[in-house]
C-alpha cells in the first residue's frame, strides 16, 4: 500500500466515514458510477488522478496544497 492510499484512508476514518461513502460521493460529483472496488483499486495501485484526490479532499473538508519542501513558499505565495 502506498503512502497516499494510507493517508486518504486515515483521513476518511478520522471523519467517521467509509471509502464506500467517498466512492458514492465521487460518483455523484462526476456523474458516473464510482464503486468501492474501483476506488480501492486506484488507491492501492497508485493510479488515482490528481483531480480525484482533490475531489476526495473536498468531500472530507480538506484542501490539497503544494508546499515547498524547505517550507519557504506555498503555491498561493507564488501566484
Amino acid at each position: 500500500m502506498n503512502r497516499l492510499s494510507i493517508e486518504i484512508k486515515l483521513l476518511v476514518a478520522s471523519r467517521g466515514l467509509t471509502l464506500k461513502h467517498v466512492a458514492q460521493e465521487l460518483g455523484k460529483i462526476l456523474g458516473k458510477t464510482y464503486s468501492l472496488p474501483n476506488l480501492s483499486k486506484k488507491l492501492n495501485k497508485g493510479t488515482i488522478s490528481h483531480e480525484e484526490v482533490r475531489l476526495i479532499a473536498d468531500i472530507l473538508g480538506y484542501d490539497v496544497k503544494f508546499i515547498e519542501k524547505n517550507g519557504k513558499s506555498t503555491i498561493e505565495e507564488l501566484l
